[in-house]
């Protein structure tokens, strides 16, 4: 039971984390690089079409409202980006956790 909730736990904070890549600025020198911004982290997997804006240039945009500006997700993108960062994260917890218990373990004695 607690390796569920350990997985479930890894799970949902690697959710947050895939999810709040989309806040990472992408810096627009022209235009033309703001008809397909794309967005998410370590693979895109957001498009916004931001032509409507008329902004001085190079600027630095985020992910906006996709009830503003058209925009394409591509699930395939999202869910490889969510598994690269869970794997990433639960290497980093459970060998946290290996490390935590081996000093453990070397301090009893």
């Amino acid at each position: 039971m607690k390796k569920i909730i350990k997985y479930l736990l890894i799970g949902l904070v690697s959710l947050v984390i895939v999810i709040g890549t989309l806040s990472i600025p992408k810096t627009v020198y022209d235009k033309e690089d703001m008809g397909a911004m794309k967005f998410g982290y370590p693979i895109a997997f957001v498009t916004q079409d931001l032509t409507r804006y008329d902004p001085p240039f190079p600027w630095k945009w985020s992910f906006s409202s996709p009830w503003e500006n058209p925009s394409d997700i591509s699930w395939f993108n999202f869910l490889f980006s969510y598994l690269i960062i869970f794997l990433i994260t639960g290497f980093v917890v459970i060998e946290t956790e290996r490390l935590f218990l081996k000093s453990r373990k070397s301090d009893i004695r």
